[in-house]
């Protein structure tokens, strides 16, 4: 124990000696091996560095500016502005199904806030925040399976991470989401954060640990009920599976239980007072089912290339690693694990149902390929799993692997340079925009694709509401828009126009009459009233049999 002990003082003294050597010594020294030393700091400083280029070169894909506009992706940004614009935005403006309160809504409400409301700022922080989260928490799950500091697996992630970007340019599932808002990829990342939770109890049994799990759970949920899916269902069968093998007290699974239960019923109680979009019908589950089997065959025969390198090699890899360990462990038929061994088995267990949860899920409300928006943990957990490898495989090699990251790093920005010069995303407009302000319209009506979108645009100097061609439509908006204005709440919009792109016509005729004129911008026609045809009146006077269309 002394002879130890000295050792351990010793070995610092010799690294510092062989440095203060003379350069003819150090110069016998591997860059290389210089590299390996490189302090925890530095090594997650390169791995921020990567996640931030690797971002950069995301967003100059043509996958990225179009899903980072949509309607869908821009509701939090609207939330923001109606927050700080009008009053009784939380009780009046529509969430959508999955409320995304944490950390989507919050954190865009705050750079809201902080950039003055500018819309496309507030999108582009968020991505790389929402990135950085993911490297962090990434990591530290890494670091529990692969037992290796948590700089050196962000590395691994972030190169690991890199490579699917470069080589899918975001067309695989929906890993355009890693850099988006409400796509329910917060929910994964929750995910993570309560696994972290739950092991740390486990390994201590802190009631602390307990009190923080139930209120991310509670949170969370709140947040998404997708979290049930994500983590609750595969956080209990794993520890199921634990106690089954005897590796875990049934008293310590009963109380992290009680306690992720707690947290459900908390979040399912304060949902109630959400007002949101209705929930998602679980009916025809065989036919979603049967029409995902057919189509993802079609989906990896359009992509090989990038399905082969990013789902199925990760996936391949993931399985090889868990049957190998297993198989290490495995005596007379039992499975022999160590206190370390027990946090890897937990962890591996519940990486493998969250991937089967989210895919089987994901089957049964499956309706076409942005469905796919609700398999993050079947993307991410594989690339996990294989990052934990390559940790594991360059424990001893960080040298070579922090110059690897380097490489990748510099090739992502000699291929993109414009991206990370000027981000596309920064100078967005939308054709619209400048097509009706040129023509004098401010205030007009469009289907719920053609509405937010431009509005957000135009730093909300337009006011373009949602219809579905009979009459107003409320989802994920606010109701009072329709009889408060923008440029000043006291008095109702007065519309004047209609973009007519994805409507009805023949609806649109019934219930508004005949345009006095139209005008086409780019590939949207607008639909033209005079001032004195009042389109609010006739947007809320509810049609005569005779008028309804359909039944003419």
């Amino acid at each position: 124990m002394q002879a130890a002990g000295v050792d351990s003082v010793i070995e610092p003294l010799q690294w510092r000696a062989e440095i203060a050597a003379p350069s003819s010594r150090r110069s016998r020294r591997s860059w290389l091996g210089a590299l390996r030393v490189l302090p925890p700091l530095a090594r997650w400083t390169l791995a921020i560095l990567g996640t931030v280029i690797a971002g950069l070169y995301a967003q100059g894909s043509a996958e990225f500016v179009p899903h980072a506009t949509t309607s869908d992706a821009l509701l939090p940004v609207s939330f923001a502005w109606n927050l700080f614009h009008q009053p009784g935005t939380i009780g009046s403006f529509q969430l959508p199904r999955i409320p995304s309160i944490a950390p989507d809504l919050v954190t865009i409400v705050s750079l809201d806030y902080l950039t003055g409301g500018d819309a496309r700022r507030v999108m582009f922080a968020y991505s790389f925040l929402q990135a950085i989260a993911t490297t962090a928490l990434a990591a530290a799950v890494i670091a529990r399976l692969a037992k290796v500091s948590s700089s050196h697996a962000a590395l691994a992630w972030v190169s690991l991470l890199a490579v699917v970007i470069a080589v899918s340019d975001l067309r695989v599932l929906d890993l355009v989401a890693l850099y988006l808002p409400v796509e329910h990829f917060s929910t994964f990342l929750f995910s993570l954060l309560g696994l972290l939770l739950a092991l740390r109890y486990l390994d201590r049994g802190r009631r602390s640990a307990a009190l923080w799990l139930c209120a991310l759970v509670g949170i969370a949920e709140l947040s998404s009920q997708k979290f049930l899916v994500d983590f609750v269902l595969p956080e209990l069968g794993a520890a199921a599976v634990m106690v089954r093998l005897g590796h875990l007290a049934w008293r310590r699974a009963a109380s992290l239980a009680g306690w992720t239960v707690l947290g459900l019923v908390i979040g399912r109680l304060a949902d109630r007072l959400l007002v949101r979009q209705p929930d998602l019908g679980m009916v025809q589950v065989l036919v979603h089912a049967r029409t995902f089997a057919i189509e993802a065959v079609g989906y990896f025969q359009q992509r090989p290339l990038i399905c082969l390198v990013c789902l199925v090699l990760p996936l391949i890899i993931a399985l090889f690693a868990i049957v190998s360990w297993l198989r290490l462990r495995l005596t007379e038929r039992r499975i022999v694990l160590s206190p370390d061994d027990a946090t890897v088995f937990y962890a591996g267990c519940f990486g493998v149902l969250a991937w089967w949860g989210s895919v089987a899920a994901m089957a049964l409300v499956y309706v076409d390929v942005g469905s796919y928006r609700y398999t993050a943990p079947a993307l991410c957990w594989p690339l996990l799993f294989s990052a934990a490898v390559l940790a594991h495989l360059c424990r001893n090699r960080f040298g070579a692997s922090s110059v690897l990251q380097a490489a990748i790093m510099l090739a992502m920005l000699a291929s993109r340079p414009a991206a990370a010069i000027a981000p596309p995303l920064l100078s967005w407009q939308h054709p619209l925009v400048k097509c009706l302000e040129d023509a004098g319209l401010s205030e007009g009506l469009a289907d719920y694709w053609n509405a937010r979108s431009p509005t957000v645009a135009s730093g909300f100097r337009l006011q373009i509401d949602q219809i579905d061609g009979g009459g107003l439509y409320v989802w994920g908006n606010n109701r009072q828009w329709y009889s408060h204005a923008f440029a000043d709440p006291a008095r109702a919009p007065d519309y004047n126009f209609i973009v007519t792109t994805r409507l009805d016509e023949a609806s649109l005729r019934a219930r508004f009459g005949a345009p006095q004129s139209r005008v086409q911008c780019g590939d949207d026609q607008v639909w033209l009233y005079p001032e004195d045809a009042n389109l609010r009146a006739a947007l809320t006077r509810p049609l005569t049999p005779s008028a309804a269309p359909g039944r003419r």
